[in-house]
């Protein structure tokens, strides 16, 4: 959605998109906690190795960007309402 909406100022698409973004950003965090609990009640807190060591390394990864390109998209939001008549 995000890039149906490249080129046009106020666009649903546009606002479909951060409004995913947000949702993502929002359950990303409980799914890493439950993921978490998981782990030390399936393993009683044993060390991960192999496959499943990968995993919960690259759940973490995921989590860290899509928290990341929230943030940016926040802030670019903040900065576009904060300086409507300025364009790139």
């Amino acid at each position: 959605m995000d890039l149906l909406s490249r080129g046009k100022r106020d666009s649903h698409f546009a606002s479909a998109a951060y409004l995913n973004l947000c949702i993502a950003a929002a359950t990303v965090l409980p799914g890493v906690i439950t993921g978490l609990l998981a782990w030390q009640f399936a393993f009683d807190g044993k060390r991960l190795r192999g496959l499943l060591l990968l995993h919960v390394v690259a759940a973490f990864i995921v989590a860290v960007l899509v928290i990341a390109s929230w943030w940016v998209h926040r802030r670019t939001r903040q900065s576009e309402l904060s300086f409507p008549g300025m364009s790139n």
